[in-house]
């Protein structure tokens, strides 16, 4: 069977999408519960540490975990825990808007606004 799959790398790919499509509830299904099982007691404590809200707007739906610097890193609970100081919540349209603007402008100009706002909350 994997010899085929390396011989027909398209016919391979077209059945796994067939499949997919034909099963894409199940799979959703699947995924959204074993993320929200999985993943719901870290998150929570992680947020009671970081905050529970967003530094920019006081949100506390669809919160993201911030890193100051902007550097990547790995998205584990494990980092997250071992370098809280460096994170902040925001929520989905801040952090989008943060990463935005670093694109635009430099990322330590993004690090010192985020880090006054940090402040004053």
């Amino acid at each position: 069977m994997r010899e085929w799959n390396r011989e027909n790398p398209e016919k391979h790919k077209e059945y796994h999408r067939k499949h997919y499509v034909k099963n894409r509830e199940k799979y959703l299904k699947r995924r959204k519960e074993s993320y929200q099982t999985r993943n719901k007691e870290p998150r929570e404590k992680l947020l009671k540490i970081i905050g529970s809200s967003c530094v920019l707007c006081g949100c506390s739906r669809c919160l993201n975990f911030h890193k100051i610097g902007g550097k990547k890193h790995p998205m584990t609970f494990e980092y997250y825990f071992n370098h809280r100081e460096d994170f902040v919540s925001l929520c989905y349209y801040h952090h989008r808007i943060i990463h935005q603007l670093a694109i635009l402008y430099k990322w330590d100009l993004v690090k010192e606004l985020v880090e006054k706002l940090r402040i004053k909350n």
